[in-house]
């Protein structure tokens, strides 16, 4: 689970006069985290899906700022902020055109603000989104296997922007690799990874989670237009990945209510049962 580059830096970029000055359509990109690098060979023990703050205290030759951008994007970081003062006065076009061809969002801010002060706001935003996003799927959980109190479960949905009227659809995702094997923890995080990332640009409910070794994913509020646009780009991912005939989807109805959402959820799973058996994609 993780927060868009626009809802982090929501509502805080004025206080830190933080500015976009390219890669404006990959504000919808995934943050997990915040780090500030100066160093170019420290990018090699970034995860991906960072936020990484610099300012440029290596940026002693030309083409440097272009390099260590170049080497931000390669290892998966979904945007960039330079500090612009004494080691960077400005931001080169070139590094400008790269980051608007490779959607990377970069941001500049004024040397009086303190980077300390920006990453520690942000890594508290993160993981606060974390806190509410696992409870969200605690919820979730609680509903569909009819743990605790409805009613209290559904109020507690509606304090995180869901009505007791939403219309749900569970997608249930079977891969076809050993459980527990290195092989499949890899392919199961890349699925998780792009099916947020895919979501999150179409509608901000959304939530995963493994059930007896699938992975389930919830969207909520979606459009038929939109569930269509979710399970087109997805399929486009998985062919690239080549796991398409690794891969079987179980997909159930989209339906409105909480108090039928676990019928909802076991359709999904047992559709995934049978296209496992038949050996279908969706």
């Amino acid at each position: 689970m993780a927060i868009t580059v626009k809802k982090l830096v929501k509502n805080v970029a004025k206080r830190y006069k933080m500015e976009l000055v390219a890669g404006e359509k990959g504000v919808d990109n995934l943050v997990q985290w915040a780090h500030i690098v100066e160093d170019m060979d420290v990018t090699l023990f970034l995860r991906g899906q960072e936020i990484v703050f610099t300012v440029g205290i290596m940026n002693k030759y030309e083409g440097w700022l272009l390099k260590f951008t170049k080497n931000l994007y390669e290892v998966g970081v979904s945007a960039f902020v330079v500090n612009l003062g004494p080691h960077t006065k400005e931001i080169p076009k070139e590094v400008i055109d790269f980051c608007n061809e490779v959607n990377m969002p970069l941001f500049i801010i004024p040397w009086e603000t303190r980077l300390v002060d920006v990453t520690r706001d942000f890594c508290h935003k993160i993981m606060l989104n974390d806190n509410i996003e696992a409870s969200i799927v605690t919820t979730i959980k609680n509903i569909i296997f009819k743990v605790g109190d409805l009613e209290t479960q559904i109020l507690q949905l509606e304090r995180y922007g869901y009505r007791r009227d939403s219309k749900i659809l569970f997608m249930c995702i079977a891969l076809d690799e050993k459980y527990g094997t290195e092989e499949y923890e890899i392919r199961m995080t890349e699925l998780k990874k792009n099916a947020e990332w895919i979501a999150r640009g179409i509608r901000d409910l959304f939530i995963s989670f493994e059930y007896k070794e699938k992975l389930i994913l919830t969207l909520a509020e979606y459009e038929e237009n939109e569930i269509d646009r979710f399970t087109e780009e997805l399929t486009g991912v998985i062919k690239a990945k080549k796991l398409y005939s690794k891969v079987n989807i179980g997909v159930s109805a989209n339906i409105p209510g909480m108090v039928s959402q676990d019928k909802n959820f076991r359709n999904a799973f047992l559709t995934c049962e049978l296209a496992q058996k038949r050996h279908e994609y969706i």
